[in-house]
């Protein structure tokens, strides 16, 4: 795609699976979910995006299943998780490697619903970097949830 893959404002809801399926796609553009509200699985899965992408003031839901995984992905961009927005789910950035993090700790998922495994960021940009912010955001994995033993995570 060489333009954004644009959901801002959009309502999507498949509470039995995968509502967006974007898996390995090439995308020039930004992906834009502001303001969206998703029910459901939503998968980037080992995708090139070459801007942002961007869930300021998004509701994702999917208790008790994975919101968002972008796993492995590469975003040149930054990854916007702000304004109101709201994880219901887990948000797998595993293996993800993202140009810069502008968050607010009130977006960040619950306990046990974050997986940063391997994941490389340039950045946190418009958000907490205080250390005790940063390690209630690490703290939020929980990786014998999900079958393993450890995640080490360098911190600064």
């Amino acid at each position: 795609l060489a333009a954004d893959l644009d959901c801002a404002g959009a309502a999507v809801t498949r509470t039995d699976g995968i509502a967006i399926d974007a898996n390995e796609i090439e995308n020039r553009g930004s992906v834009v979910l502001r303001s969206a509200r998703i029910e459901g699985e939503i998968r980037l899965i080992a995708s090139q995006i070459g801007g942002d992408i961007d869930c300021s003031g998004a509701v994702l839901a999917a208790a008790g299943q994975t919101a968002l995984d972008m796993s492995r992905s590469a975003i040149k961009g930054a990854f916007f998780l702000r304004r109101d927005a709201q994880v219901n789910g887990a948000l797998v950035l595993t293996g993800a490697s993202i140009g810069t993090i502008h968050d607010e700790a009130a977006c960040w998922p619950k306990q046990g619903d974050l997986l940063l495994n391997r994941c490389r960021y340039g950045a946190f940009i418009d958000g907490p970097v205080d250390a005790e912010s940063r390690l209630d955001w690490l703290g939020r994995q929980a990786p014998e949830r999900w079958g393993e033993d450890f995640w080490p995570q360098p911190y600064e």
